[in-house]
């Protein structure tokens, strides 16, 4: 039955595009983009004048007028004052109180003032009337100091403080000049007339309620004489009951225009828990000082992801929690964008979603704007609301039941009088309607944690000063239609990354930020220029900003040595493709960087541009507008595309391309203008040297392969054969593989090679011949690997045929390829397949084509298991048997399907099948010797010997008795041994507890100073020492010399290698590993793992270790374990030098309580052991054996896959023994499902055992299937269960995981696209690597590690796999040792 041609066709052609090589994508080359956070580096350091005040920072103030200025600075205890400059002029001593020396103390008269205690700043104000300097501390009751400014000399000084306190008019009860809560208060100062009037707001608990009666909103007056504050004034204070629960923080004050502003942070009511928390504006007038006008408002900061203008729509996160704040005027499309007029002001606020400034999915800081305007208007119509409704509104609450006994609109509170002055617009009022606003930055913040804001206008410009948690500043122009941030700078104070002090004050062009114990002034403009890398980043900067190109550098010019200018960048090529072109044809030049034009858009203008690639010109070409380019916002290049043309005087070799821009129109910021050379162009000449097979059917579809040198070079390429073009598959340096067309008949027909429209010199041909037909195909039935024949004719047509066998659910192939010369039939063996059906086997349709040609289908094609020999060792046959019987598993129900031969000592017998036992009669001829002769089985052509067959005589018999009763009492000897021993150390330990006789000590001195003990031992896991196994040495002329001659290329001499037979880095079944030092021929030292051998006696043993050692050898990659050499010594067996892993394997290390690594530690652990697979994979390289155990970790978390085979481990739940090989355990758990039923392992079959390492990463290291009995798991897989997901396992991983256990073995990734997938994951996660972990580990069972007796040694981790520019925090800092 025929298969149809496109879907064999189809079907072979995706097969094959598997394994195209990276090469054959270079016919879609793209630019590597370059990412726009290349363009500036916010690591440079900045110097910005500076002053260490010698204690933390509480407030700070600055004084500018037209002749002086002044900046002041409180601390605990002292206020200084500072020059413009931020020198020291004087200091002023504010406590502690009772203090001899306590300036501000003397002031208020001698006292007494209480106990000793220290003095915190809360305000530091300007009087702007004098002018003069108001500071109130957190002791004597709150009081404050007016301090005038005068000038002396060159600077400003403060004169005599006047204490702002009047012992007759203030009492506990009602303490008129009590201004500053210690729990933060709030002051603004607004001159009316010749008065002053402090609007003041304290944050108050039950406490400070009772010891001095301040106020929670106050506007106090200031005296004439400067003796205090008026008594009487206005002030709303929150009800006693309220004062435990209810706690107002004051964040911000500002004057504007006609009124006073406070910011607060409070509970939502007075019902709430304290931890909900929002924020409000509270309004007072500025124009008539009365308390009656109060209002609050709440305002509302949202994060959405798309950005909505009105409202607060479901799907967004609130910010309800002010950090913040700063008010002022906005440029005028800033303006637009908030529906004002420019200049007006606006209130922006940093707000965080709880109040440390953590967040959930949103950045960790948003900023909102609110105008001025807008919130008026809103505060006005809610008093309208209030006040004159309808009747409807009486429901409403006046609100503030904090302040004011609970009323409804337009009542007054309760108990007031209804007389004309207690109209309804003359009480407080809560507005109820809120102000709703979004990010400005649409969360481009993120991690960013910001704790002090400022903003100013500049030029045409509005550019918010941040300051963060970690002592950076930002300076970000402020716009709302853009989706990235436009960065001034970026900078670090140099604080020691303490958090920036919330209040900022303005000196002139400058702002002072203060962190820790230092202020900084930093210019509004910018510390410099010089974190912009490139030309046209630097001149596109703002131009307050004074930014030039410096030659190389982004500088200002007073800071610039040489040539400064504004005007022009030079063009940069950065990357081209591609690299060679042939000498004789025409290349497609693409040139990639930046400044070859000013706009994507733009179209070059003729004669401006010249390119020449060594001596040849290169014809520019128009853009290509119809297939744009893909691009992001975050990345961008520049292409320019030119076509080489062959020159005659252009020479074979490497040479230059040059680029020239001349006469560009300018741009907006620049013009372009300049020239760039980039090297490495190289002319070549293509040679093809082959072509196979040079004959296929005249369907087509062969696959050809031309060889040769260059046939890479350039941009074009075409095979034709006889003039119609063969389909391009695959093109590298020396290969070209491609699909024959169909031909027109049977003939040999020409066949040339162009490369960039050249032919390539040579006389090729290409033989078309009859399609081959395939009639049949036989057997009808067989097992992976097995041989079936194909019959039919002109079968030689074809060079390889492919078999596809489906069995209605999944689909496997196989390829035959090859030269034959039989035309009617060819043998070929069956693709690889997992029976997993019950019943033992499976049925389907067995396809096969040649080439291009028709196909032919055998319906009902069974496969089945593979058979297995079972090796019987030696069988001994009695005298009267004349017959031998073995077992080999499954051979009974394959034996219709392939040819089984047996022979006995070389001689056939005529076998019998009973099943799984085979019989063969012995030839009359054989004669048994007393070595016997070998028994082999042939099956399909494969042979093996089972066993040995030998004549069983009675003389054998008795020796074998023999034997066994000296066994018995050797083992009764050793039992009585033993018990003697036993008991002879009890006595004396039971005569020693009694006394000590001086024979006793002694024979102790004697036994201490006489020889050593040569005896070796070896540590048990309950920390015994036991006896190690006597081996006997092996001699080096007993082992193969051709694994001697690889040894030599790598062995290490036994007088450089000091073994510490104390440090035990691990213990296996076979052998230990040791910590040691080799010293090479230049005197270095390396320290390195010892690998030896203590259990293994048998010369193939010692065989097999030397050859995993030297398979080593030639492993060459950064997440692979490499080898130092091996070692040979006199007497013993060798042993293997490796790298010294510092801290063990990565099971004990993710299973270690010490340690605490993040999810997105755990997944780039497994990407870097994929990346470490990946390699041994393209080394045709199956490892068997890889778990979690097997991959180590050295000095700088570097993961590297191992496997110290040997030394090895072995867990009884983990292994399980193979009986034709004594020593082999095989770690069942980790093993793929076709590897548990055949014990055949491949690389898919290592893709498996990746998918369990994933899952052991992602628990910790917990036990895979931990209730499955391991002679159960192949029934388990083969029903389609697997591993559960684990706790804090990303969908996307599990899915990954999912993909590694499919149970056909083709349908699992490579660890090529694991490699791409895990990246991916690692990608998609939040947050740094957190790895900061304990050093010491030394790898002796997990009781080593879990019982925390190694004292752990800090240690600052290298980068990891996936690196990240931003400093890693100690969030997993690991617990200290007690």
């Amino acid at each position: 039955m025929g298969l149809p041609l496109p879907l064999l066709q189809s079907s072979l052609l995706l097969m094959l595009l598997l394994r195209l090589s990276a090469a054959s994508t270079n016919l879609n080359w793209q630019c590597p983009r370059i990412p726009y956070a290349a363009s500036r580096d916010f690591s440079v350091k900045y110097v910005v004048p500076s002053f260490s005040a010698g204690g933390r920072v509480q407030a700070t103030a600055a004084y500018e007028d037209s002749t002086n200025s002044a900046v002041f600075v409180a601390t605990r205890n002292h206020l200084h004052v500072l020059g413009p400059d931020l020198q020291f002029i004087e200091n002023l001593t504010t406590g502690p109180i009772g203090n001899p020396g306590c300036q501000t103390c003397a002031s208020c008269g001698p006292g007494p003032h209480g106990p000793p205690k220290d003095t915190d700043t809360l305000v530091l104000v300007m009087e702007p009337g004098l002018p003069a300097l108001v500071s109130c501390g957190s002791t004597l009751q709150g009081r404050c100091f007016l301090h005038e400014l005068e000038p002396r000399g060159k600077a400003l000084h403060l004169a005599a403080p006047a204490c702002l306190f009047s012992a007759n008019n203030n009492k506990p009860e009602a303490c008129t000049d009590c201004v500053a809560s210690p729990l933060g208060t709030r002051v603004t100062v607004v001159e009316q007339g010749h008065a002053s009037y402090f609007y003041v707001a304290s944050s108050l608990d039950p406490e400070l309620a009772a010891s001095f009666s301040p106020r929670s909103v106050s506007i106090r007056r200031l005296k004439s004489d400067t003796s205090g504050f008026q008594p009487g004034f206005p002030s709303l204070s929150v009800l006693p009951k309220y004062l435990a629960s209810y706690l107002i923080k004051y964040v911000y004050s500002f004057h504007s225009g006609d009124f006073v502003y406070f910011l607060t942070v409070q509970p939502i009511s007075v019902t709430s828990p304290p931890s909900a928390l929002h924020t409000r504006l509270v309004r007072l007038n500025a124009v008539e000082p009365e308390i009656g006008d109060y209002r609050e408002l709440v305002l509302d900061c949202h994060f959405a992801p798309k950005r909505r203008r009105r409202g607060a729509p479901e799907g967004t996160q609130p910010y309800p929690v002010l950090q913040a704040a700063h008010s002022a005027p906005v440029d005028a499309k800033l303006a637009v964008e908030l529906s004002i007029s420019e200049g007006q002001e606006v209130l922006f606020g940093v707000f965080v979603t709880v109040k440390d400034g953590g967040s959930g999915m949103g950045p960790n800081s948003v900023v909102c704007a609110f105008p001025i305007y807008h919130l008026n208007i809103l505060i006005e119509e809610g008093v309208e609301y209030c006040c004159h409704s309808s009747n409807s509104s009486s429901l409403l609450s006046r609100g503030l039941d904090f302040f004011q006994t609970p009323s409804f609109c337009p009542n007054p509170p309760g108990g007031e009088a209804s007389g004309p002055s207690s109209r309804c617009h003359y009480f407080p009022l809560m507005v109820h309607a809120s102000f709703t606003r979004v990010d400005l930055f649409n969360g481009l913040l993120g991690s960013v944690k910001v704790t002090a804001l400022h903003v100013t206008r500049l030029g045409n410009v509005t550019v918010a000063h941040m300051g963060t948690v970690d002592g950076r500043v930002l300076q970000v122009e402020i716009a709302r239609s853009l989706n990235y941030l436009l960065y001034v700078s970026n900078f670090s104070l140099g604080s020691s990354g303490q958090p920036v002090h919330r209040d900022v004050s303005r000196l002139g062009n400058d702002l002072l930020f203060a962190s820790g114990d230092q202020v900084f002034k930093v210019p509004i403009q910018g510390p410099g220029c010089r974190h912009f890398l490139t030309c046209w980043r630097c001149l596109r900067a703002q131009r307050f900003m004074g930014c030039g190109w410096c030659g190389d550098r982004c500088d200002r010019q007073k800071e610039c040595p040489g040539s400064w200018q504004q005007d022009h960048c030079p063009p940069e090529i950065s990357e081209f493709y591609p690299h060679s072109g042939p000498l004789r044809g025409t290349t497609r030049l693409t040139l990639c960087g930046s400044n070859f034009y000013l706009r994507p858009d733009d179209v070059v203008p003729e004669g401006t541009h010249q390119i020449t690639v060594g001596q040849s010109p290169c014809r520019l070409l128009p853009k290509d507008s119809s297939s744009p380019r893909p691009g992001s916002l975050k990345e961008f290049i520049q292409e320019l595309e030119c076509e080489l043309e062959p020159l005659v005087t252009q020479a074979v070799g490497t040479t230059n391309i040059s680029l020239v821009i001349t006469n560009m129109p300018a741009g907006k910021h620049f013009r372009v203008e300049g020239i760039s050379v980039q090297e490495g162009f190289s002319f070549v000449e293509p040679v093809l040297t082959s072509i196979k097979p040079d004959f296929g059917p005249r369907a087509g579809g062969t696959y050809l392969t031309l060889e040769g040198q260059s046939l890479s070079v350039g941009t074009s390429r075409a095979v034709l054969v006889n003039g119609t073009q063969c389909r391009l598959e695959q093109v590298n340096e020396e290969q070209i593989l491609c699909v024959t067309p169909p031909g027109a008949g049977t003939a040999r027909v020409p066949l040339h090679l162009q490369i960039g429209g050249a032919e390539v010199p040579g006389s090729w041909t290409f033989h078309y011949k009859e399609d081959p037909i395939v009639l049949d195909i036989s057997p009808k039935c067989g097992y992976s690997g097995s041989h079936i024949m194909i019959h039919g004719q002109h079968l030689t047509s074809a060079w390889h045929f492919t078999l596809s066998f489906h069995d209605g659910q999944s689909t496997v192939e196989s390829r035959c390829a090859g030269q034959f010369v039989e035309q009617q039939q060819r043998r070929c063996r069956l693709p690889e397949y997992v029976v997993r059906n019950p019943q033992g086997w499976a049925t389907g349709n067995l396809s096969v084509w040649g080439d291009g040609a028709a196909g032919f289908t055998l319906p009902g094609f069974r496969f089945l298991p593979p058979p297995s020999p079972l090796r019987a060792g030696l069988v001994e046959l009695k005298p009267e048997e004349h017959s031998v019987k073995v077992e080999y598993v499954g051979l009974g129900a394959v034996a219709d399907c392939v040819t089984v031969n047996m022979t006995v000592g070389g001689e056939v017998c005529q076998h019998e099948l009973r099943g799984d036992v085979v019989i063969c009669p012995l030839p009359p001829s054989l004669q048994l010797g007393k070595d016997g002769v070998p028994l082999q089985v042939c099956v399909d052509g494969g042979c093996h010997i089972l066993s040995q067959v030998v004549r069983s005589s009675p003389g054998r018999a008795s020796q074998r008795i023999l034997l066994i009763a000296l066994l018995v009492l050797i083992l009764l000897v050793a039992v009585l041994a033993v018990a003697l021993i036993f008991n002879s150390r009890r006595r004396k330990k039971q005569l020693g507890a009694h006394s000590l006789s001086p024979t006793t000590l002694s024979d102790i001195n004697d036994t201490a100073s006489g020889a050593p003990n040569h005896e070796e031992s070896s540590e048990s896991r309950d920390g015994t020492s036991v006896p190690l196994l006597r081996t006997e040495s092996i001699r080096l002329q007993d082992l193969d010399r051709m694994l001697l001659a690889e040894v030599k290329d790598v062995l290490i001499p036994h007088e450089q290698v000091v073994i510490h037979t104390d440090q035990v880095i691990g213990k296996g079944h076979f052998g230990v590993v040791y910590h040691g030092e080799y010293t090479d021929g230049a005197q270095n030292q390396t320290h390195c793992a010892i690998k030896s051998l203590s259990r293994i006696t048998e010369v193939q043993e010692v065989e097999a270790f030397l050859r995993e050692g030297l398979l080593m050898r030639g492993l060459h990659h950064p997440n692979i374990l490499a080898l130092i050499g091996i070692m040979l010594p006199p007497e013993g067996l060798p042993r293997v030098l490796l790298p010294y892993m510092r801290h063990g394997d990565l099971l004990h290390f993710i299973r270690s309580p010490q340690r605490n690594p993040t999810v997105k530690d755990l997944v780039s652990f497994g990407l870097q052991v994929a990346c470490g697979m990946e390699y041994l994979a393209e080394q045709k390289f199956v490892h068997r054996d890889l778990a979690a155990r097997n991959c180590m970790l050295d000095e700088s978390f570097t993961v590297k896959v191992a496997d110290f085979g040997l030394a090895r481990g072995v867990l009884d739940k983990e292994y399980y023994s193979v009986r034709q090989h004594r020593h082999a355990r095989l770690p069942v758990k980790w093993m793929a499902l076709e590897s548990l039923q055949t014990y055949r392992f491949t690389t898919k079959s290592d893709v498996w055992s990746f998918g369990v390492l994933l899952w052991e990463l992602l628990t910790r290291g917990a036990p895979p299937y931990p209730h499955i009995d391991p002679f159960d798991l192949s029934h388990f897989l083969a029903q389609g269960r697997r591993l559960p997901q684990p706790e804090y396992c990303p969908d996307s991983l599990y899915h990954v995981m999912l993909r590694c256990w499919e149970a056909d073995p083709a349908a699992r990734p490579t660890f090529r696209a694991l490699v791409l997938e895990v990246k991916q994951v690692v990608a998609s996660l939040l947050g740094d690597h957190y790895v900061q972990l304990t050093a010491a580990y030394v790898n002796v069972g997990p009781r080593a590690v879990d019982d925390g007796s190694v004292p752990p040694e800090q240690v600052q981790p290298s980068p990891q796999h996936c690196r990240s520019t931003s400093k890693p925090r100690p969030l997993s800092e690991p617990p200290l040792p007690t």
